[in-house]
């Protein structure tokens, strides 16, 4: 029987593309429901819509392996990144804010719509975490 580490479990693989990204959609859940004012009669489904706060945090993490690492080439990479999620961030922020409702007569909105509002966005954060962390880790097996 094996013994693992807490060093061992979060230097594998399997902790980055399946723990990572579920712990971001945990914590995005819980700031969204936590953050609402308690007489807020917003839809619930509403506070499904953590895409801009998941690529806050991916955000967070890239600055954080910049800090963290030594090798020039994977750096350059870390920095593209940026850039990249970034452009990202900005898109789903637009989106958020513009295109993700469902509006009523008078043109207010009501809920976020199921597919721009919450899916597509969320979707969309936790895809760009898990590849940017299989170009990171793959960049730094080969140095």
């Amino acid at each position: 029987m094996d013994i693992y580490t807490l060093g061992d479990i979060f230097s594998r693989d399997s902790f980055h593309f399946i723990v990572v990204p579920l712990l971001f959609i945990i914590v995005g859940l819980t700031v969204s429901v936590l953050s609402k004012h308690s007489k807020e009669t917003t839809h619930p489904r509403n506070y499904l819509a953590i895409g801009t706060t998941t690529l806050l945090m991916t955000l967070g993490l890239v600055f954080g392996d910049l800090y963290s690492n030594t090798d020039e080439n994977v750096s350059g990479e870390i920095v593209n990144w940026i850039l990249i999620i970034i452009v990202i961030l900005l898109s789903s922020a637009s989106n958020d804010r513009y295109t993700s409702w469902v509006l009523d007569n008078n043109k207010n909105p009501v809920k976020k719509a199921i597919f721009m509002g919450i899916i597509f966005p969320n979707l969309v954060s936790v895809v760009v975490l898990v590849y940017y962390r299989l170009v990171i880790i793959s960049l730094q097996n080969n140095c």
